[in-house]
């Protein structure tokens, strides 16, 4: 009963990571979209080497907050 418990947790387990992974590609992609059309290359490029200034740019345009829906 415990194997069979333990491989529905596992199966759980992955699948929240893998919609997790969706869910943060989806979010880069609409960062990447704004500053496309806001023909913000420079600040793409940088995106692609600092995380942090991502995390960043994310936060000032709403992506992944609660306060502006996907």
């Amino acid at each position: 009963m415990c194997e069979i418990l333990d491989k529905v947790e596992n199966r759980g387990i992955a699948i929240g990571e893998i919609r997790g992974r969706e869910k943060m590609a989806d979010e880069i992609n609409q960062l990447n979209a704004i500053l496309l059309k806001q023909n913000r290359m420079d600040d793409l490029r940088r995106t692609l080497a600092d995380q942090n200034y991502q995390r960043q740019l994310m936060a000032e345009f709403g992506i992944g907050t609660p306060d502006r829906p996907n």
